[in-house]
């Protein structure tokens, strides 16, 4: 048997070589059966024909149904090459129709160490009228659940499996959706086919994860799970966020309290992550923008321990005050936490207490001063008269 297959992969490359040296344009192979080569035709360039063969060339199953070969050492010889000059016609069509194993329509494979292809597509049409608007220099195509169209190997260290060039103007590589795309558009697996980066049906960038939540979500179980960007020279890096109103084809501008960027923080509970942040800082418009108008302040807001309100802290305003969210609340400094001075210029009105409950207050034109109890125990006027209520007792 091995003799025969040897017969027949001889008799097949020499029918090749003399078309190639008669300037045959197309062999076509019918019927391959057995040890019988029932039908060999050579066709004339422009004769439109179909190149096929059946299944029984060979008989073990890693042997070709159509081999050819190129004895030549020129640059660029082509053991096969197909033309179609129909709108629809396909050059080179390689189907394989077994439902499992790893069966492939078309293999090709370089043994070349310096710019070898193994498989080059070329789509010469350079209009963009409904006759080429499909024009496929390669094209795969995969039926099973596990098929895969079109696949790229490299072999040797920094060898490419798959790689997509052009010409300024034109688009290397695209993911294309079909209608009612569910599936991911793409995804850069480990070798276990674990998804490590994925873009999902709705152009939602996943890294760490092949379900992605936002437009872009990291997952990560390293500490620190961050982006980094790295800056040089006099170059900072930065994170921008750009507001307006309106489409993204006819934007207007940005309203007092849009959101100009938030920053927020969300956190895993007992059965899932809360499905709102409960710490963030916002930076917001202050005023309606113009060109030349265009206030913001900064806005924290934070939730109280066994809560999920969140609710405005703090804020710095437009022109610089930091302010509560009302009156009267909140402090600067705890019990066991206080800054170590505060300076001022000007204090304004207010009571200033101190940590033991002593309280000192404007009065008139001086200062009264409370105790814990809230009672009035000494004043100092504005001519500098003290006036206490109780002694003055020297025993220090």
């Amino acid at each position: 048997m091995g003799s025969d297959n040897s017969d027949r992969r001889s008799f097949i490359r020499r029918v090749l070589k003399w078309g190639a040296v008669g300037g045959v344009a197309a062999v076509v192979l019918t019927r391959l059966k057995g040890h019988t080569a029932d039908t060999v035709n050579m066709l004339l360039p422009g004769q439109v024909t179909e190149v096929k063969a059946d299944t029984g060339y060979y008989y073990d199953s890693y042997s070709p149904t159509l081999e050819a070969y190129n004895t030549g050492t020129g640059y660029a010889a082509t053991a096969v090459k197909g033309t179609a000059e129909a709108p629809a016609g396909r050059a080179v069509w390689g189907f394989a129709s077994a439902t499992s194993g790893g069966n492939m329509g078309v293999l090709g494979y370089t043994a070349s160490e310096h710019n070898g292809v193994g498989v080059s597509g070329f789509a010469q049409a350079t209009s963009a009228t409904a006759a080429d608007a499909m024009n496929w220099g390669v094209r795969g195509a995969s039926m099973g659940q596990k098929g895969v169209g079109v696949e790229g190997y490299g072999q040797a260290t920094g060898a490419i499996g798959v790689r997509g060039t052009g010409l300024p103007g034109a688009i290397p590589i695209v993911a294309q959706a079909a209608p009612g795309q569910t599936a991911n558009l793409q995804e850069w697996q480990n070798s276990s086919g674990t998804p490590l980066g994925v873009v999902d049906a709705n152009g939602q960038l996943g890294v760490g994860t092949g379900t992605p939540q936002f437009k872009i979500n990291v997952a990560g179980i390293v500490d620190p799970t961050a982006l980094s960007f790295d800056s040089y020279g006099i170059v900072a890096s930065n994170i921008i966020g750009r507001r307006a109103r309106g489409t993204v084809a006819s934007p207007t501008a940005a309203q007092v309290e849009d959101a100009l960027l938030v920053l927020n923080g969300r956190g895993y509970g007992a059965t899932g992550f809360s499905n709102a942040s409960r710490a963030a800082i916002r930076l917001l418009a202050a005023e309606n923008w113009t060109d030349l108008a265009q206030g913001a302040y900064i806005r924290f807001e934070t939730t109280q321990n066994g809560g999920t309100n969140k609710t405005e802290k703090m804020r710095i305003t437009d022109t610089g005050n930091i302010l509560p969210p009302s009156d009267n609340v909140g402090n600067i400094g705890i019990a066991g936490q206080s800054w170590a001075s505060i300076k001022g210029h000007i204090m304004n009105a207010g009571d200033l207490v101190f940590e033991n409950g002593i309280r000192a207050t404007e009065e008139q034109d001086g200062l009264a001063f409370m105790n814990p109890a809230g009672e009035k125990i000494a004043a100092l006027d504005a001519k500098g008269n003290l006036h206490i209520k109780g002694d003055i007792i020297k025993d220090l």
